[in-house]
């Protein structure tokens, strides 16, 4: 009977041993980046709209046509980019405002493209305060 008993309780060990959770070794750890707080994203956008100002602005065709005079927010909370294009030496020169999120960083860092031609550009209603422009 003690060997039946001791076969029972070796039986028993190893059933408890099957069922045992896991190791933490074993466990694949699963980890979610909390989400930023508004204030970072808005600090986030803020500066990089901020390295914006003075930056040169080229059209579709890669020639350069303007820098950009400063970043406004637009009364839906867009921001627009007021890019100053125009003549040699500001002679001539309009103040265009275009979504933000319409400019592209170039690979080069010379700047950024707008995908409007030239012509498209000077064809641009001039900015004149109103962030609703263009």
């Amino acid at each position: 009977m003690s060997k039946t008993f001791m076969s029972a309780s070796a039986l028993a060990i190893l059933a408890a041993a099957a069922i045992t959770p896991a190791s933490a070794q074993d466990v694949p750890q699963y980890t979610q980046e909390m989400p930023a707080s508004s204030a970072e994203v808005d600090a986030n956008v803020n500066l990089e709209t901020a390295q914006l100002t003075g930056k040169s602005i080229y059209d579709l065709d890669g020639q350069e046509v303007g820098t950009v005079a400063e970043v406004v927010t637009a009364e839906d909370g867009t921001e627009k980019a007021v890019i100053s294009v125009g003549t040699f030496l500001g002679i001539g020169s309009k103040e265009i405002a275009v979504p933000v999120s319409d400019l592209e960083a170039k690979a080069d860092g010379s700047g950024y493209s707008l995908t409007l031609t030239a012509d498209e550009i000077e064809a641009a209603p001039a900015y004149e305060g109103d962030t609703g422009a263009m």
